[in-house]
């Protein structure tokens, strides 16, 4: 009986509360319910507010109130269950959540529908909070109608949707001003902005964009999707499509900037001047892996336009575009243009003022297609389709597969030679060795300070032979980058139609940053030469610097049955090695220095990772050797020199010319 009566007094106190109006600070824990805000709200530095799942703050004045946030602020709906911010009635309106100097970079926004704010949706004023899985949306502002960040702001944004803002001036998705911004996994649609940059304007800032749409978002004086002006801007994986400009680079504009633009598809993009996919003013960017098609100006450049900048374009394809050349070069001596694939561009491939050599059919790349000096090709990308989820992805029978930089760093995850495009062609693994690794108790969630997960690690030789390889492990960070090896490179070597399994624990420090996380396992020849690849994902939760910083330590099961060395010299005990001439035509000299007496063995390895022949083995005194190697009976191609020394090895490319 007493329990009961207690519960009817947790109702009512609850129901009480849903309906109250809130002004001034707050502090504590509201909701689930309504509550009309009727005059300005806060949250004082060392005050926490935290407002629940099902909660909605109802903003009921015709003169702009505020939500200051000076302290802590947690406002987490669920998927089903989202915290709504916005005006009782479209005629009433707010100022948007405001985080400023002092509040705590911990606080978050999740699941929130933010929306009706004449001052931004969200204002990070020199601050860093999480804003993730929200929607932000018919918001208007000077600058930043749906997210505005300035002054260092650092916030990170994950998984949301930003639409249908509106500024009289930049960035109507998102103004980033003297900011480090990060933002993954969302989508920019339909906003406006009076001046530059529909989705998305980075003035001096730091930007980290990553997997994200920005699509249908229009301005009138440049930019239709995202405007970069400074360094230290990257967009990567993103889909720019259907934006436009009345002015110049109607997908992105580049502004006295140095942006990284790779893995992107620039597509359907319009500008009323020039630069119809992308404009670049006075810039240095580097467009690396894109695919930038039917983008349409009546003017320079409907695939780019490159205006007094020295762009480097590598491993993409400018296909399709209408306007005045694939790239208009204004001042183009500078263009650094290499394994790109150029087709059907109305007005042709290239105008403006270029290097001669550009465009002149003189050679014969790696896959026996016409190209100039440069290695670029001028045929029909052959794509699966231009719409759909396959948009844009590579037929087999593409000459654009293998066409690509063969440098190892722009090797395709399928360990093949990189393509030309956004989207690379998957080819069937010919890996000899498999490798599987398998998470104990998914989904894994590592604490803000720190913790280990558990995995298994599987290793099957396909093959009736002995398989020598190496294993390693690298993580792939939130923000893209690799981190590693956390594990090896170990050289083992496995019996015949044999397969092994061993269990290990990985250690996440406390200071890795808060996000999602890849943990991928690879065997082949460390590290130019992947043959195959498994990972799996782990989240980490917040950023713990006073937490475990032991570091990536790895432990567990050992593989002395299948002959393993653990490779864990120091750097400066490594054998050198190198090779001169380098591309080279019958024959090179393979120089190495060893530190110490060693027992050596110097093999040679085709892409595939296939041994092509052993050009040296044997004892070898300490101190400096090379080694003659004849190429005559060698294919022209890419191969990988291994010199292995003691419980050392170190790779290095070499390229045969014939």
């Amino acid at each position: 009986m007493r329990r009961s009566f207690t519960a009817f007094i947790l109702i009512a106190i609850l129901t009480s509360i849903s309906s109250a109006q809130l002004s001034g600070p707050l502090s504590g824990t509201y909701g689930p319910g309504s509550f009309a805000i009727i005059g300005d709200i806060s949250v004082l530095e060392g005050d926490s507010l935290v407002i629940l799942p099902g909660t909605s703050f109802l903003f009921g004045s015709y003169t702009s109130l505020n939500f200051e946030v000076y302290g802590y602020l947690y406002a987490v709906g669920t998927e089903a269950d989202s915290i709504y911010l916005m005006p009782e009635i479209p005629a009433y309106s707010w100022h948007g959540v405001d985080f400023n100097d002092s509040c705590d970079d911990s606080s978050r926004l999740g699941y929130c529908q933010i929306s009706g704010s004449n001052a931004s949706g969200v204002d990070c004023f020199s601050s860093g909070p999480t804003i993730a899985n929200c929607s932000i949306y018919d918001n208007t502002g000077n600058f930043g109608g749906g997210l505005y960040s300035s002054n260092g702001g650092s916030p990170k944004i994950y998984d949301c949707v930003v639409s249908g803002n509106a500024s009289n001036v930049c960035g109507a998705g998102m103004w980033a001003s003297s900011s480090d911004i990060v933002i993954d996994n969302c989508i920019f649609t339909g906003n406006n902005a009076g001046n530059s940059a529909g989705g998305i304007y980075c003035y001096q800032s730091s930007a980290l964009i990553t997997n994200c749409t920005v699509t249908e978002n229009t301005s009138t004086a440049g930019a239709g999707g995202i405007f970069c002006r400074g360094t230290n801007q990257v967009i990567s994986n993103c889909t720019i499509s259907g934006n436009s400009t009345e002015t110049i680079g109607g997908g992105i504009c580049c502004n006295n900037a140095t942006t990284v633009i790779d893995h992107c598809t620039i597509t359907d993009n319009y500008a009323g001047i020039a630069g119809g996919g992308i404009e670049a003013y006075i810039s240095t960017p580097t467009i690396e892996n894109c695919t930038i098609s039917g983008n349409m100006t009546p003017g320079a450049g409907g695939g780019i336009e490159s205006y007094d900048s020295s762009p480097i374009i590598i491993n993409t394809i400018v296909e399709g575009n209408f306007g005045q050349g694939g790239i208009y070069f204004f001042n183009g001596l500078g263009a650094d243009v290499t394994y790109c694939d150029f087709n059907d561009n109305e007005g042709g491939d290239f105008i403006g003022y270029y290097l001669p050599e550009l465009g002149q059919i003189t050679a014969v790349n790696a896959n026996g297609d016409s190209c100039d000096m440069f290695c670029n090709i001028f045929e029909d990308p052959v794509f699966y389709a231009t719409s759909g989820d396959s948009a844009y992805f590579l037929n087999p029978d593409s000459p654009c597969i293998d066409a690509g930089d063969p440098d190892p760093q722009y090797t395709d995850p399928d360990g093949t030679v990189a393509d030309i495009g956004a989207h690379y062609y998957h080819q069937e693994s010919t890996s000899p060795i498999t490798i599987t690794l398998t998470p104990y108790n998914p989904p894994i969630t590592i604490p803000a300070a720190g913790g280990s997960l558990d995995y298994n690690i599987g290793l099957s030789n396909n093959e009736p032979a002995a398989q020598n390889f190496d294993l390693w492990i690298m993580v792939i960070l939130p923000n893209g980058t690799q981190y590693g090896p956390v594990l090896g490179p170990v050289d083992l070597t496995l019996d015949g139609n044999t397969s092994v399994a061993r269990d290990r624990n990985q250690v996440v420090p406390g200071n890795a940053p808060e996000g999602t996380y890849t943990y991928e396992g690879r065997v082949g020849i460390y590290p130019d030469i992947v043959w195959d690849t498994d990972s799996f994902p782990f989240e980490k939760l917040g950023t713990d610097f006073s937490g475990n910083a032991t570091g990536w330590f790895n432990s567990g099961e050992e593989f002395h049955s299948i002959e393993e060395t653990y490779t864990e010299a120091n750097p400066d005990d490594l054998p050198l090695l190198s090779a001169y001439p380098n591309p080279f035509n019958l024959s090179t000299v393979f120089g190495f220095t060893l530190r110490q007496d060693a027992y050596i063995e110097l093999s040679l390895f085709d892409i595939a990772g296939n041994l092509v022949c052993t050009v040296e083995e044997g004892n070898f005194l300490q101190g400096y050797h090379e080694i003659s190697f004849d190429a005559t009976d060698l294919s022209s191609g890419i191969y990988v020199s291994r010199l292995r020394a003691e419980n050392t090895c170190i790779s290095s490319r070499v390229i045969l010319i014939k």
